[in-house]
């Protein structure tokens, strides 16, 4: 599931929120050009919840209750789908919009109220503007989290030499498995993504070895434990989050099913996991485990590794293809890529 994540500024309590709500649940928006009609855009409730009862979550002692409802706008298509084949007649109502529907929450924590819709950023940018109007609400702004490209590396660095290491002197955090990154070539046009539980060692150390430092990280896909929780969860650079409530792992969330545990999920990656991956990489800076030159250091290694492991691959190969047909060659094992890489900051 896809979630972005903003507060809201003049708010403290959720209760504040929902007493505004109340009131505010519905906005109408005139289109000039329509005579009769208007643009929509409203709270409604979701199946199973109610939109001023809150859920309640316990997460490491602290209670953290939550509204969830439906968020829904309409926008107006383009001017040239408004009109019947004679060019003056109005189309039907439903024939002139587009409607968009997401889920989303609000809920308190550390005296400030903040919102986990469920799409990308910039649908989500949508809806609250739609929705919630600032001469009501006041400022909405996305959470600014000091998530980085240089965050995104560390967190490939660690899982490289260090997986079975603990990010953080002072929490029991691991980056257990690397499921996908994404990257943009130095000319910011060719997008590449890997996928697969080994890609930190295949598809994403070629992508390094062709492109080398200058590569730019947009997104990586890591597996976070923390404790006797596991989240697998993307992070980007947009502020655009993913997250798969299947591959949870843990004992918070264990008697909850559908929706309410993938509320909690997003409220837990949001409340512990992404504060703790920032954390973690500035105590590894501080104390010197990382920095420009330690990711340089790290790149260039690993396109040395790979060449080394393509060469002996495509030697192995060359050898079998003259005792056998093509057809069978197709069939490789991981470990023929899987790559042991010395940690040269072993000690520091």
């Amino acid at each position: 599931m896809n979630f972005s994540i903003f507060e809201f500024h003049s708010y403290t309590s959720l209760e504040e929120f929902r007493e505004t709500l109340r009131n505010n649940s519905r906005v109408p928006r005139t289109v000039r050009e329509w005579d009769n009609d208007t643009l929509l855009s409203e709270v409604k409730a979701a199946d199973g919840f109610h939109i001023y009862e809150h859920e309640t979550l316990q997460i490491e002692g602290q209670t953290i209750q939550y509204l969830f409802f439906d968020v829904y706008t309409e926008r107006k298509k383009n001017p040239d789908q408004w009109y019947e084949p004679d060019g003056v007649t109005l189309k039907e109502r439903e024939d002139r919009i587009n409607p968009y529907i997401s889920n989303m929450l609000t809920f308190q924590y550390e005296d400030k109220v903040y919102a986990i819709v469920f799409s990308g950023i910039n649908r989500a940018k949508s809806f609250l503007r739609d929705i919630f109007i600032s001469e009501v609400w006041g400022n909405v702004d996305p959470v600014p989290f000091r998530i980085s490209e240089d965050l995104l590396y560390w967190i490939f660095k660690r899982y490289i030499d260090t997986t079975r290491e603990s990010l953080s002197q002072n929490h029991q955090v691991f980056v257990t498995a690397l499921e996908s990154y994404m990257g943009k070539t130095r000319d910011n046009v060719n997008a590449m993504r890997g996928e697969g539980s080994r890609i930190s060692t295949i598809l994403g150390t070629l992508a390094f070895l062709f492109n080398n430092e200058n590569e730019n990280l947009k997104a990586i896909r890591p597996a976070i434990q923390y404790g006797n929780e596991k989240v697998l969860i993307e992070l980007g650079l947009t502020g655009t989050f993913k997250t798969w409530s299947k591959s949870y792992r843990g004992q918070l969330f264990r008697t909850l099913n559908g929706q309410r545990k993938e509320n909690a999920i997003a409220i837990f990656i949001f409340a512990k996991i992404i504060p703790l991956l920032i954390e973690c990489y500035e105590e590894n800076i501080h104390h010197n485990r990382w920095s420009p030159q330690l990711k340089i250091d790290f790149i260039k290694r690993l396109g040395t590794m790979i060449r080394e492991e393509v060469d002996s691959v495509l030697e192995r190969l060359e050898q079998e293809n003259t005792h056998q047909d093509n057809d069978d060659i197709d069939i490789l094992d991981e470990e023929d890529f899987d790559l042991e890489i010395d940690d040269e900051e072993e000690g520091i």
